[in-house]
């Protein structure tokens, strides 16, 4: 299998060869899931080839598309582990392809770019320390600026972990490997000394804003975990509290926003951080065999009944864009105009069936304002977009219109996701508030 992947890779000149060459990647890595860095970085190479080979349009917008989409998550995979310097160069040339043919998710790619640029030096500096102390291991200044670096500045405390020989503070030995471990894997005492660690002790050695917000986030995860588990209302959970509302404080006061200020005729991306879905509304109880989970930029839905996720915005003309995929039976919908009157959808299910419909609140029933079923097949990831302007709804997969109506309810409202009867992702989810010159392709 993967000596017909590497074949497949030197000829990716069509559509179709070069789905075979992902197709077989996809699978490879099923297969051998511990060499996945492998398979990613033939699966980009194979859409790099793509792309500068292409001719035809259609192609070439399909092989950068899917290029920049595995260019992101490479370079969201170093950033994770701390390495923004190589984070930033892959997200640079991420720009290029998407600035060339000017894709949807540009302005995202280049929001995270300008993270991974700010975050470069202090990756760079903290290799030089790593390369350092290979032949200096006794250095513990090196060392510790080295730690103070990646578990700071960079939020990076698995790669930390590697770096912890040498006789320092039994403190850092403790906690750092610690705060490697996913939060939903520590114990509440785990919660607590990590949430007080990071707030009393690490937030003093933060030395740039970003690194600042970082550890107040961590501080706030620790903290918020441990007050799941802390049944007892006691002087732990008293001072938890009086924490975490300084923290949220500040972090309001930084305006922690992932859209800012809304410039018609601009895409705004609305999941811009890698590991926290801010300014959503998300349900604080879920039903069983519900689920939300959101991680590397990437939300997943899962309900046996319906399940929705809601983006707080007045909007009447709103176009909103997701790439998604559908992982099981089930439908998954983009909503726009949510509010006391019901909300428009776009829904995709079996595939290729596609829908416009509209839900009346007031009668608690759906109404179907059109349908279709496609020739081509959806069975992985793809863009859907909902436009919402005037009169006019329309339905894009791929860029294709697929779908498009008259209706005279002009609400306005919010923006939302949904999966009903099944699990679907969505990723580089982005609005558009059209402006005068903005017209419908």
């Amino acid at each position: 299998m993967q000596a017909a992947a590497e074949y497949a890779v030197q000829g990716v000149a069509s559509p179709a060869s070069l789905e075979v060459a992902l197709k077989a990647l996809h699978f490879l890595g099923k297969d051998s899931p511990e060499k996945a860095q492998q398979w990613t970085a033939m699966e980009t190479d194979a859409c790099r080839k793509a792309y500068a080979q292409a001719s035809a349009p259609p192609f070439k917008h399909r092989a950068a598309t899917l290029l920049v989409s595995r260019l992101a998550k490479t370079a969201e995979a170093d950033g994770t582990a701390g390495h923004w310097a190589r984070s930033e160069e892959t997200l640079r040339e991420a720009v290029g392809v998407g600035a060339a043919l000017s894709l949807q998710n540009t302005l995202l790619i280049r929001a995270r770019h300008a993270r991974a640029k700010v975050l470069a030096p202090a990756d760079k500096k903290a290799q030089n320390l790593a390369d350092a102390l290979k032949s200096q291991p006794d250095n513990v200044t090196a060392r510790m600026d080295l730690l103070r670096l990646l578990v700071v500045e960079l939020d990076a405390p698995a790669e930390a972990a590697r770096h912890l020989g040498g006789a320092f503070d039994e403190v850092w030995r403790t906690y750092v490997p610690m705060a490697a471990q996913p939060v939903k894997e520590l114990n509440e005492t785990a919660c607590w000394e990590l949430g007080q660690w990071y707030y009393k002790a690490l937030l003093k050695l933060a030395e740039t804003p970003e690194a600042r917000l970082s550890v107040l986030r961590r501080a706030k995860t620790y903290y918020e975990r441990f007050s799941e588990l802390h049944a007892a209302q006691d002087a732990q959970t008293a001072g938890v509290k009086v924490a975490l509302t300084a923290i949220r404080e500040e972090l309001d006061a930084a305006k922690d926003s992932p859209v800012g200020t809304i410039v018609p005729g601009q895409w705004i991306p609305l999941m811009p951080e890698a590991h926290r879905l801010v300014g959503w509304n998300v349900p604080q109880e879920l039903k069983p065999g519900e689920k939300v989970l959101y991680d590397g930029y990437t939300l997943e839905l899962a309900s046996t009944e319906g399940l929705v996720v809601d983006f707080p915005l007045d909007a009447r003309d709103v176009v909103l864009r997701a790439v998604v995929r559908l992982m099981q039976s089930g439908t998954l919908q983009l909503r726009v105009r949510t509010g006391q009157k019901g909300a428009f959808f776009g829904e995709f299910f079996g595939g290729n069936s596609f829908q416009l419909t509209w839900w009346n609140s007031d009668t608690q029933e759906r109404e179907v304002l059109a349908e279709k079923q496609t020739l081509r097949t959806y069975k992985s990831s793809f863009e859907l977009m909902l436009v919402a302007t005037g009169t006019t709804l329309a339905l894009y997969a791929d860029g294709e219109k697929v779908l498009q109506v008259q209706d005279k309810r002009r609400v306005s409202g919010s923006v939302g996701l949904k999966v009903v009867d099944g699990r679907a992702q969505f990723e580089d989810v982005m609005i558009l508030i059209p402006d005068k010159g903005w017209k419908l392709k």
